[in-house]
């Protein structure tokens, strides 16, 4: 008799997460610990995750505009309590290790700032008058 996790079967290991920006049309690379997991390019795009107890940087970069960086956090899933309940500490643990009772916001909308416009090279601002005193 094979012993699994109840959020394993039920909830996966694996989500979709929906991955916007304002504006539209950047490139969005998601990070865990240092490691690439997933590029939206361009945005809006849906993408396929691996479930982890570890937070995912999500980088958006566009011409134009600042590189921004949005936080998808890891939570527990609802249903790991059930587990423990149904499953016992062998669910729970095999749970754990697969990254299926942790869950990510289902969407992230990133905010761009626009970068500054460069300044023009060589244009100075006119010096005030002086003024002297008659004697």
């Amino acid at each position: 008799m094979a012993v699994s996790g109840c959020a394993s079967i039920t909830q996966g290991t694996d989500q979709q997460v929906s991955i916007s920006s304002n504006p539209t049309g950047a490139r969005c690379e998601l990070t865990r610990d240092g490691q690439t997991i997933a590029v939206a390019d361009p945005t809006p795009e849906i993408v396929t995750i691996g479930k982890s107890r570890k937070d995912i940087q999500v980088a958006c970069t566009k011409a134009g505009y600042q590189e921004t960086t949005g936080l998808l956090s890891s939570d527990i899933a609802g249903m790991t309590f059930g587990n423990i309940l149904a499953g016992g500490i062998i669910g729970v643990a095999v749970d754990a290790g697969t990254g299926a009772m942790n869950k990510y916001d289902t969407q992230i909308t990133v905010p761009l700032t626009p970068a500054a416009a460069p300044q023009q090279q060589g244009l100075v601002a006119p010096a005030a008058p002086v003024y002297e005193p008659i004697s």
